[in-house]
């Protein structure tokens, strides 16, 4: 299996090559980036729900399956429905001012070779992570042979890493376990961390769709569409819709929530909110980077079981990759204790 360079988007990142456009800097602009098997559209669900906020889901979605020639269920649809060029997408990103807070949903499956990142120096970026063991059972389930590129997972960190080289600190990276576990708290220090104030209706919203779904939504959001919350108990069976190998019922379960680590990063398989995303067969090229300056402080244990036993050696493999960049993430993760 190819290893893959954790760096691979560093170059991109300190070019600048793309000439920004001024920002109106009343609006907030929060970026979340996340990789499949997530609850993302939750939390984009949790910041529509706020009285100032508007929230774009998947901008790059278009732009990604244009330049990849991969298709997706509801492909021309998509392609109709956004711009097509990731520079487009960047310019609308950084200029638009819909509402005082304007949350964008990014999958960073989405970031391929080539995109001139420095456009993410003008936003308020945000990093949502899940123990990579648990995203790789999930996405085989659906997906057998895949790379950790198509997880997000080297794109995640190398513009984590560049976050951190350019604030001087870690910018704020959400645990999809511990945001279940206590969402009230997880979200009140992301709203601190902002610098925008925490709204209770951030842990409620109405079951149904939105007009801001992506027009792919029928094809993924079965689940969420039908939440109305961050539900960390669940019993029910979910379908999976995606290409040939994708469009297949989970195994009814129920899972109960938990501390860090055990049932409730388990329950993210049938979580309403999370992302069945979708697949890329990018390529990335080595590269090499410098360590960012990282703060010392709220390291955490390590996660106390991890489904190693279920994978096969190529997962192991991919998963022990994998864990590098998510305990370096980790450990800088919003915790679900007091506030």
């Amino acid at each position: 299996m190819r290893a893959t360079s954790f760096y691979a988007l560093a170059p991109a990142l300190r070019s600048g090559r793309h000439r920004m456009s001024p920002v109106n800097d009343s609006c907030l602009r929060v970026a979340m980036w996340s990789g499949p098997r997530n609850i993302s559209t939750a939390m984009m669900r949790s910041f529509e729900n706020r009285s100032d906020c508007e929230v774009v889901d998947e901008p790059f979605y278009a732009a990604y399956l244009v330049k990849t020639g991969l298709e997706h269920p509801g492909s021309h649809e998509i392609v109709a429905s956004q711009p097509t060029t990731w520079q487009a997408v960047a310019d609308r990103l950084i200029t638009e001012h819909p509402a005082p807070v304007y949350f964008q949903k990014h999958m960073t499956q989405h970031l391929l070779p080539g995109m001139d990142l420095s456009f993410t120096k003008q936003l308020s970026n945000c990093f949502l992570i899940r123990d990579p063991a648990r995203i790789i059972l999930s996405y085989a389930r659906v997906r057998p042979t895949f790379s950790l590129e198509e997880l997000g997972i080297p794109q995640q960190v190398a513009l984590f890493d560049a976050e951190c080289e350019r604030l001087g600190e870690p910018p704020p990276v959400l645990d999809a376990a511990l945001t279940l576990a206590n969402p009230e708290c997880v979200l009140r220090k992301l709203c601190w961390k902002l610098g925008i104030h925490f709204e209770e209706r951030m842990l409620r919203w109405p079951a149904g769709p939105r007009d801001s779904d992506g027009v792919w939504s029928p094809y993924w959001y079965s689940r969420v569409l039908k939440s109305t919350g961050f539900e960390a108990t669940l019993s029910s069976s979910s379908d999976y819709a995606g290409d040939e190998t994708a469009s297949r019922k989970l195994a009814q379960r129920e899972v109960r929530s938990s501390d860090y680590g055990t049932p409730s990063d388990k329950a993210l398989d049938q979580q309403p909110g999370y992302q069945s995303d979708n697949q890329s067969d990018n390529q990335f090229t080595n590269a090499s980077g410098k360590e960012p300056a990282r703060a010392s402080q709220n390291e955490k244990p390590s996660t106390p079981s991890k489904p190693v036993k279920e994978l096969d050696g190529e997962q192991l493999e991919m998963c022990a990759l994998a864990e590098r960049s998510y305990e370096r993430l980790r450990r800088f993760a919003i915790d679900g204790g007091s506030v």
